[in-house]
């Protein structure tokens, strides 16, 4: 697997790197069963709908100075899109 070195987090080798690791997880995926897959996501969408679970909290803490959404607009955006959510 490629790697970055430290404190490198940008340019073509950095770019090349990240395309090689994303390639190889890529690949990782299709080689698992399809219901593993389903039942991963099902366990990272229900922590997203959990407000007090650590994945909750980083993604609504990262999510706004990475769309420039409001932490508000972010919060109740989180809400909307999972409320439907069911296993």
């Amino acid at each position: 697997m490629s790697s970055v070195a430290p404190g490198k987090t940008s340019g073509p080798h950095a770019i090349a790197a990240a395309i090689e690791r994303l390639r190889e997880a890529g690949a990782d995926l299709r080689r698992r069963h399809p219901r593993d897959v389903l039942d991963t996501l099902c366990l990272v969408l229900e922590s997203f709908r959990n407000h007090a679970a650590p994945s909750r909290v980083r993604l609504e803490a990262e999510l706004p100075s990475a769309t420039g959404f409001t932490p508000e607009v972010v919060h109740a955006g989180l809400d909307l899109a999972l409320e439907g959510w069911t296993r």
